[in-house]
């Protein structure tokens, strides 16, 4: 039996969406079909390692490089607390 399944449509920027969603709108009046921009996830906090990693590729290269490093102490961290 198959279980419950969302989409995630992953664009760097609105731009890039074509913006008819017409033969998509049952699945996103339900909920199952979701988009992310992501220069809107650029400057929010709280945000889960995925969503941070994948924002990675539109920060420009000095918050870049700030945040990957970031990324990879706290990952670092964290695996030290678990050993």
């Amino acid at each position: 039996m198959i279980g419950p399944w969302r989409a995630v449509v992953v664009f760097p920027e609105r731009s890039y969406d074509v913006g008819d969603t017409t033969p998509y709108d049952a699945l996103i009046r339900c909920g199952s079909l979701h988009r992310v921009y992501l220069k809107d996830l650029l400057g929010r906090s709280g945000l889960g390692l995925g969503a941070r990693l994948a924002r990675l590729v539109v920060m420009d290269r000095e918050p870049l490089l700030t945040e990957a490093r970031a990324l990879i102490d706290e990952q670092t961290a964290a695996g030290q607390r678990e050993s």
